[in-house]
């Protein structure tokens, strides 16, 4: 033992004892609270839940039911208006409803969108045309009528301006249609890139149908469409 008095002893009998008192402590919410924070907690989960439905159903929708696309040039005039920029006219913005044939056929005046015959480098290209001609019909068009299998066809009553220039290859001959082709034309047809230039359309290459016009603003409406069919001369 140490007997110099100056000289302090070390051993844990010697370790000072810390006061608790004033010392801040954590404690648990009571049960009240904590049920309140719960039900917080799982209300931002389902609205946060909520918001990412939402959006995949709108990303679906968006992608494999109801497109909007643009139409950016005068093929289809004055039924869907193309870009104009000495006039500064914006083409219009049209929707299609991409499931419109998963159960039926396309129809005669049918305005339809579809990957081009003709794709250039870089994948198809999206078009949009009017049918004229169905499958196992014969297509003719002379003094800006179209015939099938050798009678006059009337343009329906919404396109009652419709007149078809014979042009082409597929424009100056008989046309026959076969199983599951279509024959579609542009409305503006001086300007239009058609059946008449390429020939029949596949019906695998038709992706939807246009139903309306979304803008600009003024433009904006439902097509609507009925059929006429061929009469005779």
């Amino acid at each position: 033992m140490n007997t110099d008095p100056t000289t302090p002893e070390l051993n844990p009998d010697s370790l000072p004892h810390h006061s608790t008192e004033g010392t801040a402590s954590i404690e648990n919410p009571p049960p009240e609270e904590r049920l309140k924070q719960n039900k917080t907690l799982k209300r931002m989960f389902r609205v946060l839940w909520g918001i990412i439905f939402l959006l995949t159903l709108l990303l679906i929708i968006r992608l494999w039911v109801l497109t909007p696309y643009r139409i950016p040039t005068s093929s289809m005039d004055p039924t869907l208006r193309g870009d104009n920029s000495s006039s500064g006219i914006i083409g219009d913005t049209v929707l299609v409803n991409k499931t419109a044939y998963w159960f039926k056929s396309p129809k005669r005046w049918d305005i339809v969108a579809f990957h081009s015959p003709q794709p250039e480098e870089g994948g198809p290209i999206n078009l949009v045309k009017r049918i004229v001609g169905l499958p196992g019909e014969t297509v003719y068009i002379s003094g800006d009528q179209v015939h099938i299998d050798g009678k006059k066809v009337i343009p329906p009553p919404e396109a009652s301006y419709l007149r078809y220039r014979q042009r082409g290859t597929y424009g100056v001959q008989d046309v026959r249609l076969g199983e599951n082709e279509y024959y579609v034309l542009g409305d503006n047809s001086p300007y239009s890139q058609d059946s008449r230039y390429w020939g029949p359309l596949s019906k695998d290459k038709i992706f939807g149908q246009v139903i309306a016009i979304l803008g600009p603003k003024e433009r904006r409406t439902w097509l609507e469409y009925s059929v006429s069919e061929p009469i005779e001369h």
